[in-house]
């Protein structure tokens, strides 16, 4: 082989062994070596020459080489002039769908070839899954079932649960997605939900159900199915001698239960009528107490009232004669009432009982031996200066607790307005009661929440909430412009701001996302589409709305006003 070099005279080179035989590859590396200390002109003296060929490198790429079933992983060779892969597959870049080992062997140009390292393949199993239900989906009302899933990763049911098992007490159909740890995806078949309505029952009565010992009554149902009895009995109807409450429990076709109303079935005792009271025989001045008996039937009072409860305000004796239900007479025993007189109660004011904040008013009960305010003080006047209904408690020498007037506080608020400025949108923090002012001077008809400064100067707001003003710190503004629109380079929202129609319009005609927020994060409008669309927030309020927006890979976030 001779090789050249610069200007000099070609070089033959021949190795050692002549019976060697030279490759061709497509680049050789000559290394000479010299002996600096010799000078033969403008001549190299080589004492020795080596010759290294450089080949091609067989390489794969591979993005991809752990699959799940049903996938593909794609291996690619570097560049040469034929390709023989482990699969006996000749081309650049094979498509593989099945765990293996795989490697190619390329030739160049000059017919030399280099194998590349191995490449693994694995292809892990497709999951499945399977949902179980914890008992029969066919269910009634009130109760539930719990469907679960085989063991994944993670789970995604059809009703946006992500837990391996779920509480359904709704009828429906019921799907799963599981996805297992190497990132497979698996679809359940479907579970059908039944939820059966509860049997409605009621109880009817053959006859009074308020009778004297030794008498009876019937109560039924027409509910057809089984039956289970508050006294245990199995029948459609039962007889009943004793008092109590009584109710059945009926099951029907699909085993969904259900009580009935329950009925109270009182069986008086003769010769008994024993009053009672609702509260102490003896009380105050402005109470009372009621009278009554557990006896059932008619009554007359020696008051003469034929009421079952009589109300007694008044001191003095009480007894009635009480007549049952099948005739038979009873004397009750006789009961005294005792009226103690109650001490006088009033709440004077040392003032006006509605004011701002920061005032107060002196509230004076009536002279008693003892007073207790409803805020805990127990002194005879109290200072007020928060809004709410006041009042004292007070007794006497027959431990009579009165209770005075109710005195309602009313504390106004006093606003304490701020300006909130975006461009010549001038917001008060104040809802309501609000008037602007430009230079010192109220504008006529400014009273909104936001107003849009139409000159330049300085601003302030007053809010007044009753009798109550407060002025906010004044802004001074410089510029009116409102920014009708906001165009970025890949999209317009316009106008912006407005009183609720937004329009958006991409530059492309790329599929896009595009959500807004209210200013407690939840989302009011979403809406994936491509080209231009109407955003109408006209059922919402006022204020300013957070938009993000999904374009390809890159997310643009940006804030929007409805006036």
């Amino acid at each position: 082989i001779t090789f050249t070099y610069g200007d000099f005279a070609p070089v033959t080179v021949t190795p050692f062994d002549n019976t060697s035989k030279w490759s061709k590859p497509s680049t050789f590396k000559l290394n000479f070596i010299s002996r600096p200390w010799l000078n033969y002109g403008q001549c190299i003296s080589l004492t020795a020459l080596s010759l290294e060929p450089v080949f091609n490198t067989a390489e794969i790429s591979a993005p991809l080489t752990t699959i799940c079933q049903g996938q593909s992983a794609t291996l690619t060779s570097n560049s040469g002039s034929s390709y023989l892969w482990s699969n006996a597959a000749t081309t650049k870049a094979i498509t593989v769908n099945s765990s293996g080992t795989y490697f190619v062997k390329v030739t160049d140009a000059n017919g030399c070839q280099s194998t590349s390292k191995e490449v693994v393949v694995t292809v892990s199993p497709a999951p499945t899954a399977v949902i179980t239900a914890s008992g029969s989906s066919n269910i009634c009302a009130g109760s539930s079932v719990i469907l679960s899933s085989n063991n994944a990763k993670t789970y995604l049911w059809s009703n946006n649960a992500n837990t391996k098992s779920i509480s359904v007490s709704n009828a429906g159909t019921y799907s799963l997605v599981v996805t297992d740890s190497n990132g497979c995806v698996s679809n359940s078949t479907s579970k059908v939900v039944v939820v059966n309505t509860k049997p409605s029952l009621t109880i009817s009565a053959n006859g009074t159900i308020d009778f004297c010992q030794g008498k009876t009554v019937t109560l039924s149902t027409t509910f057809n199915g089984t039956y289970l009895w508050s006294n245990s009995s199995t029948s459609q109807a039962i007889v009943v001698s004793n008092a109590g409450s009584y109710f059945v429990k009926g099951t029907d076709a699909n085993g969904c239960s259900n009580n009935s109303d329950t009925i109270v079935v009182k069986v008086s005792k003769l010769a008994q009528a024993k009053l009672k009271s609702s509260g102490n025989t003896s009380f105050c001045n402005g109470a009372f107490v009621d009278l009554s008996s557990t006896f059932s039937g008619s009554y007359l009072w020696n008051n003469a009232s034929t009421n079952a409860t009589v109300r007694a305000d008044q001191s003095g004796l009480f007894s009635f004669i009480g007549t049952d239900a099948n005739g038979c007479k009873v004397n009750s025993d006789t009961m005294r009432i005792t009226v103690n007189p109650s001490p006088v109660e009033t709440i004077s004011s040392s003032g006006p009982i509605t004011f701002c904040e920061g005032d107060s008013v002196n509230l004076t009960a009536a002279s008693g031996l003892t007073y207790l305010w409803n805020t805990g003080e127990i002194t005879q006047t109290i200072q007020v200066k928060t809004s709410g209904t006041y009042f004292a408690e007070l007794s006497n020498q027959y431990k009579c607790n009165g209770v005075s007037d109710f005195v309602t506080v009313l504390v106004n608020r006093t606003p304490k307005p701020s300006i909130v400025v975006k461009n010549a949108l001038l917001t008060s923090t104040e809802t309501t009661g609000n008037q602007w002012y430009l230079n010192g001077t109220a504008i006529q008809n400014a009273t909104a929440q936001i107003h849009h400064a139409t000159s330049l100067g300085s601003y302030h707001v007053e809010s007044t909430n009753g009798s109550c003003t407060g002025v906010s710190p004044s802004v001074l503004i410089t510029s009116l412009s409102l920014y009708n629109s906001s165009s970025i380079g890949s999209y317009k929202l316009y106008p912006n701001p407005n009183n609720g129609i937004f329009h958006f319009e991409p530059v492309a005609t790329d599929l896009y996302s595009l959500e807004i927020y209210n200013i407690y994060g939840e989302i009011i409008f979403q809406k994936t589409a491509q080209g231009h669309i109407e955003i109408n927030l006209s059922d919402f309020a006022s204020g300013t709305y957070g938009i993000k927006i999904q374009i390809g890979k890159t997310l643009y976030t940006q804030n929007i006003i409805k006036i």
